[in-house]
């Protein structure tokens, strides 16, 4: 999925030729426009032209397609966000050090979830 700006709109856009698309029965577009969200229900054949266009009324747009092949029991959910063009924000610093390539008892390399539990104090203990 990926969002475009063209003439002061948003072209959402996404593909058409992916197999649950094709075999989609119901399609939900929830779009998120500064505070205001809204729920709409998809047509088939919007759905499988693969793009809508979105007159945004502020700056920061989001975008959520949730397709459901109800027949085979499978969805697929997507969201993507449009910020105004300029310069990416600054990324953002790591709270807690990665630990320095130490495996652990399983021999593997910490992930970072491991790596944040490893970096907060054991809870107290009553003496």
């Amino acid at each position: 999925m990926k969002v475009e700006r063209n003439a002061g709109q948003l072209v959402l856009s996404w593909n058409r030729n992916a197999d649950i698309v094709k075999t989609a029965q119901k399609a939900t577009l929830t779009i998120t426009d500064g505070a205001s969200t809204e729920d709409d229900d998809l047509d088939l054949g919007t759905l499988r032209g693969g793009s809508v266009v979105y007159s945004a009324i502020t700056n920061d747009v989001g975008f959520k397609l949730e397709v459901s092949d109800l027949k085979n029991r499978k969805s697929l959910s997507e969201s993507i966000r449009a910020l105004p063009d300029g310069p990416a924000p600054p990324r953002s610093r790591r709270r807690f050090p990665a630990q320095t390539g130490q495996p652990n008892s399983s021999g593997r390399q910490p992930d970072a979830d491991q790596t944040v539990r490893s970096a907060r104090s054991p809870p107290h203990q009553r003496p």
